[in-house]
């Protein structure tokens, strides 16, 4: 049987058996794939030390249709130190792959996005600048520029729809109300490097409301609650990441 190779960042790891375990990897060839690793729970296997969740590997495996199976690990990077403890943004990100990666859809440039967290040393605001950058990727939010109806440059406040779309005062006065220095981050979210955005950071009561929107949108899309948005009630605008 022939293998593949790819590079991917695990997101997931679930026991399967009693030895087996299910990775899921958002990989840069194939997108989100799940891989059956056979005796990565036995006492004496090595995957287990090397394989840690958010950890960037090179690896091959079989592409079988019903069911794709661990081959060879390659190269494996971990970012954390052994006793990491995943922070909330970890979990929301693990959730966002599961929920909105379809399986087998290559997505470059939200791999290199994913990756270029895994590196992040100082995150701040992590959880909005995820949400943010991630939506615009997958299309659901235009540039915040623009008011989505006339074109115009933002000049004053603008308001926030369900649908993602971002309006002038002039065009829709309903939905969230963003002032223009909220509009002005959220705009560097969408582009900038991380080593640029996670030094811009909102005010304390902006970063709750626009989190809380971000959920309401994401349930609004996908008609589900994300379990890890418990995680951030009342958060302050920072993050243990790494």
């Amino acid at each position: 049987m022939r293998t593949v190779f790819d590079c991917g960042i695990v997101f997931s790891i679930q026991k399967f058996s009693e030895f087996d375990a299910i990775l899921k990897i958002f990989s840069k060839n194939n997108g989100k794939i799940s891989l059956l690793a056979r005796g990565f729970f036995r006492p004496k296997s090595k995957m287990i030390g090397v394989l840690q969740l958010f950890c960037e590997t090179d690896f091959y495996f079989f592409p079988a249709k019903n069911e794709k199976s661990l081959c060879k690990l390659i190269r494996t990077e971990n970012f954390s130190p052994p006793n990491f403890q995943p922070s909330p943004d970890f979990f929301l990100i693990s959730e966002f792959c599961e929920k909105f990666c379809r399986e087998n859809q290559s997505i470059p440039t939200f791999f290199n996005f994913l990756s270029e967290i895994r590196r992040a040393s100082d995150a701040k605001n992590l959880a909005v600048i995820f949400l943010v950058r991630a939506l615009t990727i997958f299309g659901f939010f235009p540039d915040f520029k623009f008011c989505s109806k006339c074109g115009k440059k933002f000049s004053n406040f603008a308001f926030w729809k369900m649908s993602g779309e971002i309006f002038c005062e002039n065009c829709d006065n309903s939905g969230q109300k963003l002032n223009f220095s909220d509009i002005k981050v959220l705009k560097s979210y969408q582009y900038f490097s991380l080593e640029i955005y996670q030094k811009i950071l909102l005010e304390i009561k902006s970063y709750q409301k626009i989190l809380d929107f971000l959920f309401l949108i994401l349930k609004n899309s996908h008609h589900t609650s994300f379990f890890s948005q418990k995680f951030f009630k009342n958060k302050k605008p920072e993050s243990n990441f790494c």
